[in-house]
């Protein structure tokens, strides 16, 4: 996964994904897992969970409008 934690195809598959899974609550769980890497010290997992949030939070914003 380190590899791939730029690749915006694998970002929005994790967001939608998150989204189908958990609703209004993708954006929380995805959090979680972004903490839990960071708490493991694996940064690159942690910095691809932390660009899945960021796109959990645009496609809601968009769908909201």
């Amino acid at each position: 996964m380190c590899a791939m934690s730029n690749d915006p195809a694998l970002i929005s598959f994790y967001a939608y994904d998150y989204i189908a899974r958990y609703g209004e609550h993708a954006e929380s769980v995805a959090m979680h897992q972004m903490m839990d890497y960071m708490e493991e010290a694996m940064v690159a997992e942690a910095g691809l969970w932390m660009a899945v949030v960021h796109e959990i939070r645009a496609i809601q914003s968009n769908v909201l409008q």
